[in-house]
């Protein structure tokens, strides 16, 4: 669950950008489901029994149904001599998500987060229920750090309320100030380009420190990433 810390610059660009006043987004390695709540003109984090009841009520005719996304293809990146076929996370929505609400992940399998260029990172703990390792790769290939994240405690009902971080604000944007603030923030420690995020636990089986190389496609992603 990809928590990370993203300082963008978002203006409006619909997905990809932040804020242009410079505010900071902690993206989260397990996905949430958001729903408006009535009365307030704020939101509120819904179970994903009500999500559907609403979905129900709101389905597109099949005329307007759109065909989903295909997900890209996986990254194979070589850790340590060990091969894992990666989620190639690129834009700021995919990398505030992350692995948010992911209950599992496969051994070999997990995310790999690109940016386009080198910077500090921080991730986080967002809505992750599963343990998560996650290793920073700087713009050569090196590791910059690793860290073994746990899960933390669940939302208060009142951090489930979300705010808008600017007026007319991308909905995945949305958060809770007092939750954000206190989920505990892994560094890169250096500037890195690149985060693995892989299931809890694979760090101790890896023969792997500081400055090692990791094995990835760089030019590609960097040249793919928004």
């Amino acid at each position: 669950m990809f928590c990370m810390s993203i300082r963008a610059s978002v203006q409006l660009r619909c997905v990809a950008g932040l804020l242009a006043a410079g505010v900071t987004l902690l993206s989260g390695g397990c996905e949430h489901q958001e729903g408006k709540e009535a009365g307030d003109g704020g939101k509120t984090i819904k179970t994903a029994a009500q999500n559907t009841g609403d979905s129900n009520k709101n389905k597109m005719s099949e005329d307007k149904k759109k065909e989903p996304e295909k997900a890209p293809p996986l990254e194979r990146v070589v850790i340590a001599g060990r091969t894992f076929q990666l989620e190639p996370v690129l834009d700021d929505q995919t990398r505030f998500k992350g692995l948010s609400g992911r209950t599992q992940i496969a051994e070999n399998g997990g995310m790999l987060f690109a940016f386009k260029e080198p910077r500090v990172l921080e991730f986080v703990m967002r809505d992750c229920p599963i343990p998560i390792d996650i290793i920073y790769v700087d713009a050569t290939g090196r590791v910059t750090a690793m860290h073994k994240m746990v899960p933390e405690p669940e939302r208060t009902e009142a951090e489930k309320k979300l705010s808008p971080p600017f007026q007319q604000a991308p909905d995945w944007t949305w958060s809770n100030e007092t939750y954000e603030k206190r989920l505990k923030k892994y560094p890169s420690k250096f500037a890195a380009q690149y985060a693995i995020e892989l299931k809890g636990g694979t760090l101790d089986g890896l023969t792997l420190k500081e400055a090692d190389k990791v094995e990835l496609d760089r030019a590609g992603l960097k040249k793919r990433a928004k």
